[in-house]
Order: C-alpha cells, then sequence, then structure tokens
C-alpha cells in the first residue's frame, strides 16, 4: 500500500495545477498586451492601387487610398452584436475598392462630403484582409444590381476589386489578442475552481484529523487486512472508510445507511461514476472512477465490501431503496 501518511493529507495537485494555470494565463495576458502595443505603432503605408495593380495586396498589408465620392453601402453583418458595415469606395483614379469603416467614420465622410461635395478627399488607411467568399458574393451581386447588368463575376473579380477589402477597424493583431483574452479568462476561471476545490479539501481534511485519531487511522490503513481501491480514491479498513475523493473523508461503517452509484455526464456525455454515501444526516463523495472500462465493477465490488461490514446499508438507487432511506431520517 502507498505511504498511509500520505493518505491523510490533502492533496495539493488541484493547487499546483491552479498554480500553474495562473502562470500560463500571465504570460497570455502579457503577450496580448504586446500585440496591443504593435498595433498602436503606425508601420510603414503602401499604396492601395499599386498593391493591387501588381497583384501584390495580400493579407496585413497597411495600405492608404484617397477616396473621392461618398461611399457607398452594400453590407452589414452582425457578430455578437458587433455590426460590420462594407462599402464601396472611389479613388481619384475612379478605381474602386471594399472597405470596412467604422459608424463614426462613414459620418464624419458625409458631412464633410455634404459640406463641399465638389473638393470632397479623404484618405483611409487601415490593414487589408483576404476578401471572405460571402462578402465576395455580395459585392458581385450589390454591384451588378446597381449596374442593371451582370458585369462583375467570379472570374472578374480581382480586376475591378482585387483580392482583398481594406478595415480600417482591425489589426493583423486584434484577432490573436482577442483569443489569448479569451483563453486566460477561460483558464483563469478554471483556476479559480481547483483553489476552491483545494481550500474545500483542505478544510474537510482539518476537521476530519479533529474528529477521528489520527494514529488509530494511521494504524487502521497500516494493516495487512486493509482494502485499497487506488484509482476510485477510496480505502477499506477493518474499522474505517477513508475517502479520498475531496480532501479526507472518513466515516464508520455503522453512519452508512444507502449507497449507490451515480454516473456524471457533460454534455450528454458520461464521464465519471461517483459513489455516494448516506448517513441519516448527510450525502458523501466516497469513490470515483471513470466511466469507461473496468471502473463500474470496483465500485460494485466495494459497496458489497462496505455490505459485509454493514449489513443494514441500503445498496442501488431504487424506489423501495428511496422511501426506506425517507423513513430512517424521519426516524
Amino acid at each position: 500500500m502507498e505511504n498511509y501518511n500520505k493518505i491523510l493529507k490533502c492533496s495539493k495537485v488541484p493547487l499546483v495545477i491552479a498554480l500553474i494555470i495562473i502562470a500560463i494565463s500571465i504570460a497570455l495576458f502579457s503577450y496580448s498586451s504586446e500585440l496591443d502595443k504593435k498595433a498602436e505603432v503606425e508601420p510603414v503605408v503602401k499604396d492601395y492601387n499599386e498593391l493591387i495593380a501588381y497583384a501584390q495586396d495580400v493579407e496585413n498589408e497597411y495600405v492608404e487610398v484617397t477616396i473621392t465620392d461618398i461611399p457607398y453601402g452594400f453590407a452589414e453583418e452582425e457578430d455578437d452584436g458587433i455590426t460590420r458595415s462594407y462599402y464601396f469606395v472611389y479613388d481619384q483614379y475612379d478605381y474602386m475598392y471594399i472597405v470596412r469603416l467604422m459608424d463614426s467614420t462613414y459620418t464624419m465622410l458625409e458631412n464633410m462630403y455634404n459640406e463641399n461635395p465638389e473638393e470632397f478627399s479623404y484618405t483611409l488607411k487601415g490593414y487589408i484582409f483576404d476578401d471572405p467568399k460571402e462578402l465576395k458574393e455580395l459585392a458581385i451581386s450589390s454591384y451588378n444590381e446597381a449596374m442593371e447588368e451582370e458585369i462583375v463575376n467570379e472570374e472578374n473579380f480581382r480586376l475591378y476589386f482585387g483580392n482583398t477589402y481594406l478595415d480600417e477597424t482591425l489589426t493583423p493583431y486584434s484577432d490573436t489578442s482577442a483569443v489569448l483574452v479569451g483563453i486566460a479568462v477561460g483558464i483563469d476561471i478554471f483556476a479559480i475552481v481547483l483553489f476552491i476545490v483545494y481550500i474545500i479539501g483542505f478544510i474537510k481534511t482539518k476537521n476530519v484529523l479533529k474528529r477521528f485519531d489520527k494514529e488509530d487511522l494511521e494504524y487502521e490503513l497500516s494493516k495487512a487486512s486493509t482494502i485499497e481501491y487506488k484509482k476510485a480514491k477510496i480505502y477499506l479498513t477493518d474499522k474505517y472508510i477513508v475517502s479520498r475523493v475531496i480532501g479526507v473523508n472518513v466515516l464508520e461503517y455503522n453512519e452508512l445507511v444507502w449507497l449507490y452509484n451515480e454516473k456524471r455526464r457533460v454534455n450528454g456525455i458520461p464521464t465519471t461514476i461517483n459513489l455516494k454515501g448516506f448517513t441519516n444526516k448527510k450525502v458523501y463523495e466516497l469513490a470515483e472512477v471513470s466511466a469507461y472500462g473496468e471502473g463500474e465493477n470496483i465500485l460494485i465490488e466495494v459497496m458489497n465490501k462496505i455490505k459485509e461490514k454493514n449489513s443494514q446499508v441500503l445498496l442501488g438507487f431504487t424506489k423501495e431503496n428511496q422511501q426506506s432511506y425517507k423513513e430512517i431520517k424521519k426516524e
């Protein structure tokens, strides 16, 4: 058997994992911050028209284009409560581009145009990204509809709009930074859960060792007659049931009134099977195994071993046992 002194100590595994996770999340937050700082530094700007002319408009280039007419909105999409607005724009040479603008930018351009339409000019700057298939399809149908004839198609799309669109709202780092922050927040929540599990286990272990004599527990665990179910986190001594599911729990056999196995699921998929033990006052998680393999048979064996020590204990989740347990609690 493993060191019985160790059995009576609260496992620090959840605490260690939580600390490692927090260290990882700090690194993710730090890297995300570095990406945000890079996004704030304006890189070398390139001529969008020139890039398209030489088929060099590739993702993540920082470009500029001077428009001489009010943008024409042709598409909107909703994503997590954020509205993305796409426009056709024309430069001073009447070349067309697809751009994504903030509402505030469009309002500003509209006001500028209304004040002096003859001399309207504005230089848009932003990173360019590959055109998604849906955006291409909308651009083709909207342009052809406006021109009242089939002009643009999949084959000649690049000649009219290039391979990309200009987005003033995003940087190459935006999505990566957001993903990193999301992962960091998610694992921090998991770390908090692990901390709570450790604290509960620590307090439970401390209270158990106040209730029982530690030397007596160690003596019982050290006996050759003690049955060890290490994977199920339960030990059956001559006098006690010692559980390590969360912290350390110790029960005497005659305290138990009812036992049954409960299958736990995540999104409908079985994950673990837990042995629930009921006294006339409390419910205990006595053992835990994987829902696959021989785990359930091990817990059935554990229940039968406990039955040998306490012939009055009820086994299994049945209507009869439910009713019997209610009557026992009343008594």
